[in-house]
């Protein structure tokens, strides 16, 4: 989220992506943009495709996706990427837990199937691992839920390298 605002995903890749722009040769791990988006975003309206919200440095409306996300987590040249997800709050309702729960999962079939995607187009670069984001907020049957369907998935062959713990907004 940070570097798609400013300096800008493409202005990084154009500098040999983040390796050369930090001057860092060791390993680099970037975040999926869910965090940064409902953390700090201004305006952020969430349905199936992804969340619209304004630009918390310039108000500019941007729209970001699973497959955004990817793409941008791509230029980037991460070594360790993570799918899309959506964070919540602990005053969310239970309900509204299951179906984020849902909503990150289906995300993350369009997160393997983008990096699928991507990855083949780039065979000249390094392979950047994707890892999933386990959700479900302060409710350990939701996150067991959500590690299971994670770990489960299989897209055309790709499934995830790792996984994090998602968190969740007091």
């Amino acid at each position: 989220y940070h570097l798609h605002v400013r300096p800008g995903d493409t202005l990084i890749k154009e500098m040999g992506g983040l390796h050369k722009f930090m001057t860092w040769d060791g390993p680099i791990l970037t975040d999926s943009g869910g965090f940064q988006i409902f953390s700090l975003a201004k305006l952020r309206k969430i349905n199936e495709d992804g969340v619209k919200f304004n630009s918390h440095v310039d108000g500019r409306h941007i729209f970001m996706g699973p497959e955004e996300s990817m793409r941008i987590q791509h230029e980037l040249g991460a070594d360790i990427m993570f799918a899309f997800d959506e964070l919540t709050t602990l005053m969310n309702t239970r309900d509204y837990q299951e179906r984020s729960v849902q909503r990150t999962h289906e995300w993350a079939i369009r997160c393997l199937a983008e990096h699928r995607r991507l990855t083949q187009a780039r065979t000249e670069k390094p392979y950047q691992a994707l890892f999933g984001v386990i959700q479900g907020a302060q409710y350990e049957d939701l996150r067991r839920q959500a590690a299971r369907g994670l770990a489960e998935l299989d897209v055309d062959g790709q499934s995830f390298d790792g996984f994090g713990l998602g968190g969740a907004l007091e």
